[in-house]
């Protein structure tokens, strides 16, 4: 028929002899501390197919410096190599507005002059937060018409840290073979639930009290 025809599968692209399943580790393999040489060694592909996935991942991940959303979130997180990155997201819809490899302020503010005018900044009505004081004092200047937010998981977290420090010192006043402390150390869990959540009327076992309370 003066025609050719080429078999279709979803496991490898069009006219490509690398399956989907290797794409896919060798992009999750590029958030390690790695060399491509050895990402390459380990899935049978060229040093230039590995250079040419972080450059086609980077494009797909480059931010827009057009604009800024209203509401920013802005936090670090521990990154490659135990490093503490920053990253930024848009409070809205969630998209990632950067992610810079450091979480010094000179360098946070660098980017964000460099790469947004005033009137963008100016657009940015919140920014939410944890308690760092370190943010505090770039984000004024940043965003001068932004109300800092705090975020409601670290104001949890840190209530929750102060009621386990509290109860541990008051365990530590009692000896260890006493009902008060086996109380405040095994059953710490009962101290975090809603009030609603626990039983009233039922007798239960409490095996390290040894009884039915």
């Amino acid at each position: 028929c003066g025609k050719t025809s080429i078999a279709q599968t979803p496991v490898v692209r069009r006219q490509h002899q690398i399956s989907e399943n290797t794409r896919h580790a060798i992009d999750k393999s590029l958030i390690e501390d790695r060399t491509m040489r050895s990402i390459a060694d380990q899935y049978n592909v060229s040093t230039n197919f590995v250079s040419r996935r972080i450059l086609a991942l980077g494009k797909q991940t480059m931010p827009a410096y057009d604009g800024l959303p209203k509401t920013l979130c802005i936090d670090e997180f521990r990154s490659t190599s135990n490093q503490m990155s920053f990253i930024t997201i848009d409070g809205q819809k969630h998209d990632i507005i950067t992610i810079l490899p450091g979480r010094q302020t000179n360098e946070i503010k660098q980017f964000f002059l460099n790469h947004y005018s005033l009137k963008n900044r100016e657009q940015v009505t919140q920014v939410v937060m944890d308690l760092n004081a370190q943010y505090q004092t770039f984000i004024r200047y940043l965003f001068p018409n932004a109300k800092l937010i705090v975020d409601n998981f670290h104001l949890v977290q840190m209530t929750l840290r102060a009621l386990n420090q509290t109860r541990v010192q008051l365990m530590k006043k009692y000896h260890p073979n006493t009902p008060e402390y086996r109380v405040l150390k095994s059953y710490w869990r009962l101290y975090l639930m809603n009030y609603e959540a626990l039983e009233k009327s039922q007798p239960q076992w409490f095996s390290h009290l040894r009884n039915r309370l």
